[in-house]
């Protein structure tokens, strides 16, 4: 309800056709993009947004990860880690409202993941 700017992330398990069911009573734009790894980089020390994301492409080790994470919003904040196949790994948060919390993950393999991100206000994800 109301406007949206806002990106989401999206595994697509093979090669197709697919179609966007989209409601809408006003003008709308959709671009897709498929994240390359020529841009990957360790994952920052934090990493900060605002609204709903999905966030850059971050190279991580293998083994136990804490991640700590904050929102300032009063809607729903999900953060679900994805892997380079765009597979989920592990809900992170789901919440609603505030939220200033950690979470343990196993990193299963050092690889490419990204975080997707559903948020109303300010969000941050500190390793």
């Amino acid at each position: 309800i109301g406007s949206f700017n806002g990106s989401k992330a999206v595994g697509i398990e093979k090669t197709g056709t697919y179609v966007l069911d989209i409601s809408a009573d006003g003008s709308w734009n959709v671009t897709i993009e498929q994240p390359r790894s020529a841009t990957v980089a360790p994952m920052p020390t934090t990493l900060s947004g605002v609204g709903q994301q999905a966030s850059q492409l971050v190279s991580l080790s293998s083994g136990l990860v804490t991640f700590t994470l904050t929102h300032t919003g009063s809607s729903k904040f999900g953060v679900w880690l994805l892997d380079s196949k765009g597979n989920y790994v592990e809900l992170l948060a789901n919440i609603i409202g505030p939220f200033n919390g950690s979470k343990a993950v196993k990193i299963p393999k050092a690889g490419i993941y990204l975080f997707d991100i559903t948020a109303d206000g300010n969000w941050t994800i500190q390793r």
